[in-house]
């Protein structure tokens, strides 16, 4: 790749605020000390806020976004740093970060990074140069029966956040950030729908809050993707992770995807992508003649002395060039990273507000990368306004022995079409059920269709049959409907959403809402017992390998049946060591301590009320040995006990 010099015409007669540095050409000599900074920066530095991430859960792309400009987790743990499908642990990104470089008045070149080539657990607020200006990550939606419900929402999940490039970040040994003066509003939107449920688009608002003209400002997003299953190692972080990528780049379309060559013993074969959706205004041409959307790819190489200035930075971002891809992944050696970028905008005067936004998608395979860019950009170039049925009804699983009993609630049939507020066009609602933990929506068996009758459209069932002679009413929400779903195996998990469809018409079928507006975990089991029976342990004996068991040690568990309501389990050695001890609630469990079981992709959980996990983890925090084990359970509220004995066999 080669970058291109610099030939930027400065502006003349400008009046400048001085940012304590003169204008010299080529790199500039690292210094300890920090810069000679105006009285508005030193004011905003002081003022720092702590770091926040917030995962997406609210479709399939689990993406971690942050008040930093930094997006991914830098695999400092398991959780998704932008997982596809949600829940599947397989993860396409290890970190990305906004880039932004300008000329300023006197003739310096400044380049302000969310993040640069670095060793995963090294990122987040150490490696960006972007200051939070608030201690929270807001959460808005457009879904009215969320506790996150808000008019001025855009989608079903809104992530906002607001940082700027105004502080002093010392760094010993590099050149020292030099802030540009400018403000970041950031927004991200997502929606459940089908069509729709694979991406994640951020909208950023960059203000020019200096008193100073900043000139050729160019913005880029870079992204260190890297596919792969997590599941698969046992140790975190993983090592042998990065390397085996193929990078695939739609000029047209402008995005960059990333999966693996061997998928991982064919545990990883989705894909990771980036996709430039526009900027307002747009760009203005270039002079001389390059593509104003360039696309750059490197060999990640952190400490490189290749792009550890401001000014080899910004030759990158201006070279308006499209790297070529087809030799990456041929020796499996390559360790790319990716780089989208935007400009010139050759006037960005103080007050003046640029808006870009870019996608963060996931896809089975290219095609599906394809028809999701396609959506986005409609989206996008909509102002978000698109088709939608009405939402999902609020959801109430209630498990028992061997049965999920399903209840709704009815007033998704009154609310209006999101297009048109004078058009009421539910028309029924659908029962999913899968046992596939991140399961897309082709892995959810369809148990029941509903639909209004006597309008001639559907099966024209009618909705009587599942209604209620009476209302449940829990937590001040009357549930209406109830269907039952039985014959069902106790102890596994069964995933459950109830979607709700409208009419369609000429032109757009039928619209559905999405399965993870209400998507509910549940476990069937024993509920409560009112008069304590004898508890018992399943499977008994335990051989390492039940069905539900995960693919690594903390994942495996057995369960404790019959439980009353409020309980204290000790689990023994045969020697009469306290192995482990477990205090019950059946009101509250939700299993938070099992790895194997814990929600992973935003879903709410259900539990019997009469059966307790365990991870065969001592409290020294060990894995427990094969062999006999005696157990007490005493009832809270009655004193009685229950004893027992079970078999572990490794």
């Amino acid at each position: 790749m080669v970058n291109k010099g610099l030939s930027i015409a400065l502006l003349s007669g400008l009046v400048s605020v001085a940012l304590g540095a003169s204008p010299v050409a080529g790199k500039r000599p690292h210094s300890h000390d920090p810069p000679r900074m105006p009285a508005v920066f030193q004011a905003a530095a002081a003022d720092t806020f702590a770091y926040v991430d917030r995962v997406t859960d609210g479709n399939l792309l689990g993406l971690n976004v942050t008040n930093y400009g930094f997006f991914g987790n830098d695999f400092v743990t398991r959780d998704p740093s932008m997982e596809y499908p949600l829940g599947s642990e397989v993860d396409h990104l290890i970190r990305a970060g906004l880039w932004f470089g300008a000329i300023n008045v006197e003739g310096d070149t400044l380049v302000t990074t969310g993040t640069v080539d670095g060793y995963w657990r090294t990122g987040g607020s150490s490696t960006s140069e972007f200051t939070p200006r608030a201690r929270f990550i807001r959460e808005r939606s457009l879904l009215i029966f969320r506790s996150t419900y808000h008019p001025d929402a855009v989608s079903e999940q809104d992530f906002y956040a607001v940082y700027d490039d105004l502080g002093l970040k010392p760094r010993p040994g590099i050149q020292q950030h030099r802030p540009l003066g400018i403000q970041v509003v950031q927004n991200s939107y997502l929606w459940s729908y089908e069509f729709a449920n694979s991406f994640v688009i951020m909208s950023f608002d960059i203000t020019n809050v200096s008193d100073q003209v900043l000139t050729n400002l160019y913005l880029g997003l870079y992204a260190e993707m890297a596919s792969g299953w997590k599941g698969g190692y046992e140790r975190w972080p993983p090592s042998g992770w990065f390397h085996n990528k193929v990078l695939h780049y739609e000029e047209e379309s402008h995005f960059v995807a990333e999966h693996r060559t061997n998928f991982g013993n064919g545990s990883a074969p989705q894909w990771g992508a980036v996709k430039f959706l526009g900027t307002v205004p747009p760009p203005d041409e270039r002079a001389d003649g390059g593509s104003s959307i360039a696309f750059n790819w490197w060999d990640w190489n952190p400490g490189s002395t290749e792009r550890d200035e401001d000014s080899e930075r910004y030759e990158l971002m201006i070279n308006g060039e499209v790297d070529d891809v087809s030799t990456i992944g041929q020796a499996g050696a390559d360790d790319p990273v990716e780089m989208i970028s935007v400009g010139p905008f050759n006037i960005f005067s103080p007050g003046d507000t640029i808006r870009a936004v870019f996608a963060f998608m996931g896809g089975k395979d290219l095609d599906h990368l394809r028809s999701s860019a396609v959506v986005a950009q409609d989206a996008y170039e909509s102002g978000y306004v698109i088709p939608g049925p009405p939402p999902s009804p609020r959801l109430l699983v209630s498990p028992g022995d061997n049965m999920l009993e399903i209840c709704w609630e009815d007033s998704v049939e009154s609310v209006p079409d999101p297009a048109d507020s004078t058009l009421f066009d539910f028309e029924g609602y659908r029962i999913y059920v899968t046992r596939q933990e991140a399961a897309d929506s082709e892995d959810f068996v369809l148990i029941r269709e509903m639909d209004v009758a006597g309008n001639g459209i559907g099966y024209e069932t009618g909705l009587d049959e599942y209604r209620m002679a009476e209302a449940v009413i829990v937590d001040g929400v009357e549930y209406n409907y109830r269907y039952v779903l039985d014959n069902l195996k106790d102890g596994f998990r069964y995933w459950v959403s109830v979607t709700s469809f409208d009419t369609g018409n000429e032109k757009i079928g039928s619209l559905e809402s999405g399965i993870k507006q209400n998507l509910t975990m549940a476990v069937p089991g024993t509920r409560a017992a009112a008069n304590p029976r004898r508890v018992t342990v399943f499977p008994n004996p335990y051989h390492g390998d039940a069905v539900w068991d995960g693919a690594r040690e903390r994942e495996r568990y057995l369960w404790f049946a019959n439980l009353p309501e409020r309980a204290l389990i000790r689990i023994y050695s045969l020697s009469g060591d306290l192995v482990e001890e477990i205090d019950f609630d059946g009101n509250t469990y939700a299993a938070g301590n099992i790895s194997g079981i814990r929600s992973t992709s935003g879903e709410g959980l259900s539990f019997s009320g009469g059966m307790c996990a365990w991870d065969l983890i001592s409290r020294s925090d060990q894995p427990v040995a094969s062999g006999l084990y005696m157990f007490t359970v005493s009832d809270r509220s009655s004193g009685e006990v229950s004893v027992g004995k079970f078999m572990v066999i490794r």
